[in-house]
């Protein structure tokens, strides 16, 4: 799937979606598969998008902690990978070299990350 302009998109079970375009955000349930996406121009052009991950169980830490404690960071070729199990989702061209965390991530002018518990 390939979109413009400012949405809500729902990662899922359909490996591969590339999404583009606009203030988007995008969710990803960390209770179900949402397989391997791709997030494309992050940031473009002045715009923030959102990265929404729900289900995330709410531990003793702060919401970032709580992602973290399920989720792992790489960078491949200026690219930020975010892999839940044997999900990821990939934001092309936002890589710094020192991305190893939803805060760091968050930290980013082209992405917020928001944590919803169960």
């Amino acid at each position: 799937m390939t979109t413009g302009g400012n949405d809500i998109l729902y990662g899922d079970s359909d490996s591969g979606d590339v999404i583009t375009g606009g203030d988007d955000t995008f969710v990803f349930d960390t209770d179900t598969s949402f397989d391997d996406d791709t997030v494309r121009d992050a940031g473009a052009g002045g715009t923030q998008d959102t990265l929404r991950f729900t289900g995330v169980a709410d531990g003793d830490g702060d919401d970032f902690a709580d992602l973290d404690a399920i989720a792992t960071y790489t960078e491949v070729a200026g690219n930020v990978i975010v892999s839940i199990g044997t999900d990821s989702v990939t934001i092309t061209g936002i890589g710094t070299g020192a991305i190893n965390s939803a805060a760091a991530l968050d930290a980013t002018a082209q992405v917020t990350i928001e944590v919803v518990h169960p």
